[in-house]
């Protein structure tokens, strides 16, 4: 990484450490110069981190 908080860390580190921060870096900024295969392993990792954050509500969570 050429940028940012993890400035000097190699995107395998980060992606194992916090695949979002890679998510939001695709998405926010020009900075990023993935290849597929790194933009697809980021996408998913991030869906998979997203629907095991909520995984464990229900609506019943909701209307309390």
């Amino acid at each position: 990484m050429t940028f940012g908080k993890f400035k000097g860390d190699t995107v395998k580190k980060v992606f194992e450490y916090d695949a979002t921060y890679l998510w939001w870096a695709m998405i926010n900024t020009d900075k990023t110069n993935f290849t597929k295969e790194v933009k697809d392993a980021v996408q998913k990792r991030t869906e998979e981190i997203d629907s095991e954050k909520y995984e464990d509500l229900s609506w019943g969570d909701f209307c309390t």
